[in-house]
């Protein structure tokens, strides 16, 4: 079991990796703003976008592999 609660994390661990790669491509690409302000403003628009899209598909990872439920995996038993 810990061998699949390893693998979930690895997975999601994946996504955010793929979400602080793809953040850094918009941001290297986004030219050049009148104001820091402007920036600052669609800079966080693009990342937040992007960092929903990566939570969506966690979830919906989550949701395909019915996450712990199927497993029989119950985190307290590795908390104590």
């Amino acid at each position: 079991m810990f061998t699949y609660i390893l693998g979930v994390a690895g997975s999601h661990k994946d996504s955010g990796l793929y979400a602080a790669r793809e953040i850094e491509r918009e941001l290297k690409s986004l030219g050049s703003f009148h104001s820091c302000q402007k920036l600052e403003t669609v800079a966080n628009q693009k990342a937040h976008k992007i960092i929903k899209k990566y939570n969506e598909r966690d979830r919906n990872y989550d949701l395909q592999t019915q996450h712990r439920h199927l497993q029989g995996v119950d985190l307290n038993n590795f908390i104590n």
